[in-house]
């Protein structure tokens, strides 16, 4: 306000000038990041069009190398003499050797023979792993160029060797009737060697703007742009590029400028260092190669131009800047100097108002205030302080500070007071200590003294602050906290004992458990083991038949040796062997079914358990002459349990199959499982006369039973329905639409069983 009030509208010329200069900056800095930007621009593309004429020169000047020696070639005899001959020839014919050789001094990649039907006789490579001897290349564009008579030229993948180059054909004539094609092939890598010695990204594109030659791999077999249907499917029957997906470079950006310059903006995936996808900008420069038709582009990444035209930036504006406060700095020191003196008399003001407000201050304040000379005695007294020490103003002016505090404290609060006047510090000193009224009561006080200047020299206030009611607070406070305390305690020890006993009924639940583990395995041995009795006579009867056979076979070889047949004498021993091989694998599928298991579910292959099953129950079907029909789908299913429990389930529903088809004029017996939904389903049905519905919520009860008495315990549905519920499946019941009744088992697929649509046949009948 003084500079303004010495110089009128210097404030209205400060805001024009900031305004001009805002406009400004912002401009300058355009045009030289603009300047800047074209000059880089400008550099790159003379030193690009330079590169390409080099890289133009090399591909045309290596392609004419090679051009010429098929014609070379297709004059050898050996080569002519092949092709009148017409076979192919392998390993190490002298014509392959001579390829091979020819192949090595000449620095190509491959060298072959076709004749007339595009069949490869003889080739540099006969010794590699992919030979081209016997191979066809009659499609390829090169061969049908050759037998019009004509050089071919062409590149592509090769069909064979999945390798890229470039192919050279011509005729082999004779009398003016052309016997076959010789070929050379140029490697794509030898010629992407002579775009490698730079910097920039160098790439050669066919018309149609598929990358074959570049010096980034994963940029091969890339489009410069999108292709059109047409276009794909004359590459895809060309087989050009094999089976190449042709996916076009990831431009996210292209921007002609005013100069003629085309800029193109490349995603590239992150590499090292970074997490995600960076985008690079592009000069793009092209020159045709119309030797092979092709397409040179030349890609100089800007980011140096860029960095360099932000450098600039940044220096014109470190410029401008400083021109702008040097300008300011001289402005400002001119205003400096004419509001010197104003501002030197508005402080003598201040000073004097601040003197009269701090005694306002002192005289209304809620805290006790107290002013003291350098001697420690009273220099003012605010009413709060009387209010507090219940005594007036008057009565203890000039008198020392110390005579205020209570004997005990009196001695240590003057050494405290003795150090605050002599330290310098800039943070008030705080102490509690006890105060003495006139009337001889005393009370808690704080304390805090601080320096203060004033016209007259020097003076320390004291702030004082009754600390009565805090005090009282902070013992009620105390007395509550002890009281937490103590009820914590009690709290504590209540949940440690909960605990313990948690603990103990925790342990004794874990022995119940183990008890009832321990009892249903048990009953699951108990049940296999009455499983087995029950088949006993069957079981008996598989082992009596090969018995009687091998009692048969041993009485005859006697006779055949008492003969001297010995080879027939043989032949019998042979068969007593296939029975008691035939007898081993029953004793041992019994002995593997009553073993204990552990129960721990693993893949299981249903259609084995299914097998297993039906073995030992075989005579009691032939015996009563029940018809098993057995549907299952292509492939295994495999579930998750325990094989040998998997089967007494299956056993004990085919069992309860059979007794229940036991009176039954029609016996036949429907087994089918499949794959649905990520289960295994296995479903046994009989043609018996059904269950009541009555019995059906009850049928897997323990020592439920709809048999005779005597004939069963009714235990057997109710541990095989326990064993598939541990195994995360499920066992239900039902009756047939067309009579009989029918078990479905559902088991968790093992991982390597894929969930799935429903497979395979499920026995509904028919």
């Amino acid at each position: 306000m003084a500079a303004g009030r010495l110089m009128p509208g210097s404030l209205q010329i400060r805001w024009i000038v900031a305004g001009l200069i805002v406009a400004i900056f912002p401009l300058v800095l355009w045009w030289v990041g603009t300047k800047a930007t074209d000059d880089g621009l400008g550099q790159l593309q003379e030193r690009g069009a330079d590169k390409l004429d080099l890289y133009r020169f090399s591909l045309q000047g290596e392609l004419e190398k090679f051009e010429f020696l098929p014609h070379i070639l297709a004059q050898n005899k050996e080569v002519v003499q092949l092709l009148q001959r017409g076979e192919s020839v392998v390993g190490g014919e002298p014509i392959n050797r001579y390829l091979e050789r020819f192949n090595e001094i000449s620095g190509a990649s491959d060298t072959y023979v076709m004749d007339r039907s595009g069949l490869t006789l003889a080739a540099s490579n006969w010794n590699t792993a992919l030979p081209f001897v016997g191979k066809r290349f009659a499609f390829r564009p090169y061969f049908q160029e050759a037998m019009k008579g004509h050089a071919g030229r062409y590149y592509a993948l090769g069909t064979t060797s999945q390798r890229r180059g470039f192919y050279f054909s011509f005729p082999v004539q004779q009398d003016q009737a052309i016997l076959g094609v010789v070929v050379l092939k140029v490697s794509a890598e030898r010629l992407e060697r002579l775009l490698s010695h730079d910097t920039d990204t160098v790439i050669v594109t066919d018309a149609k703007g598929v990358i074959f030659l570049s010096t980034k791999p994963d940029w091969v077999f890339r489009t410069v742009k999108p292709l059109d249907p047409a276009e794909r499917e004359q590459l895809r029957a060309s087989r050009q590029y094999s089976d190449a997906e042709l996916l076009p470079l990831p431009v996210s950006g292209e921007d002609y400028q005013p100069g003629g310059w085309r800029l193109l903006t490349l995603r590239e995936p992150g590499g090292a260092g970074r997490i995600r996808a960076q985008s690079t900008r592009y000069l793009v420069q092209t020159s045709q190669v119309p030797y092979a038709n092709w397409i040179i582009h030349l890609l100089t990444d800007t980011d140096p131009v860029e960095r360099d035209a932000l450098i600039q930036m940044i220096l014109a504006a470190v410029l401008m800047a400083a021109l702008v406060l040097a300008s300011g700095f001289l402005y400002q020191r001119r205003v400096n100097l004419m509001v010197r003196m104003e501002f030197q008399r508005r402080a003598r003001e201040a000073l004097e108002q601040s003197e009269a407000n701090t005694r306002s201050i002192i005289s209304s304040t809620q805290a006790g205030l107290v002013t003291i000379d350098t001697d420690g005695r009273i220099d003012s007294f605010n009413p709060t302080a009387e209010l507090l020490f219940n005594v007036r103003s008057a009565n203890v002016v000039g008198q020392p500070f110390t005579d205020l505090i209570s004997l005990p404290d009196g001695q240590s609060v003057e050494r405290w007071m003795a150090d605050a006047r002599q330290r310098v510090y800039t943070q008030p000193e705080v102490l509690e200590t006890v105060a003495c009224r006139t009337d001889g009561t005393t009370f808690a006080v704080e304390m805090a003294v601080s320096r203060m200047s004033f016209s007259r020299g020097e003076r320390f206030l004291v702030t004082l602050h009754d600390l009565t009611e805090r005090k009282r607070a902070e013992e009620a406070l105390r007395r509550a906290h002890d009281q937490m305390e103590e009820r914590v305690k009690v709290r504590t020890a209540d949940l440690v004992e909960a605990n313990r006993r948690l603990q103990e009924e925790i342990q004794e639940r874990k022995r119940a458990e183990e008890v009832l583990r321990q009892a249903q395995d048990e009953l699951v041995q108990a049940a296999k083991l009455a499983a087995i009795g029950q088949m006993s006579a069957g079981i008996t009867h598989e082992l009596n038949q090969p018995l009687a056979a091998i009692r048969s076979y041993a009485d005859n070889a006697r006779v055949l040796l008492a003969r001297q047949r010995r080879a027939d004498a043989v032949s019998n021993l042979g068969a007593i062997v296939e029975l008691t091989d035939r007898m081993a694998e029953i004793t041992g599928h019994l002995k593997a079914f009553a073993r204990r298991t552990s129960g721990e579910p693993v893949p299981v292959s249903l259609g084995d358990v299914v097998d297993y099953a039906l073995g030992l129950i075989a005579s009691h079907t032939r015996m009563d002459r029940f018809q098993t029909h057995r549907e299952a789908p292509e492939g295994d299913v495999r579930v998750l349990g325990d094989p040998i429990r998997l089967e007494q389930v299956i056993l004990n529903l085919l069992q309860n199959a059979l007794d229940a088809m036991a009176h039954s004029e029609r016996r036949e017996l429907f087994i089918g499982y499949a794959r649905n939904s990520g289960k295994g389903i296995l479903t046994i049905r009989d043609t018996g006369s059904g269950i009541a519905e009555d019995q059906l919520a009850h049928i897997f009860d323990p020592f439920f039973t709809t048999k005779e008495v005597g004939e069963g315990l009714g235990l057997g549905l109710s541990i095989s329905y326990g064993i598939v519920r541990d195994y995360g499946g499920a066992l239900r019941a039902a009756n047939h639409p067309e009579g009989g009744s029918i078990f479905t088992v559902e088991l968790p697929l093992a991982e390597e069983e894929a969930p799935g649509v429903a497979a395979g046949a499920v026995a509904e009948g028919r």
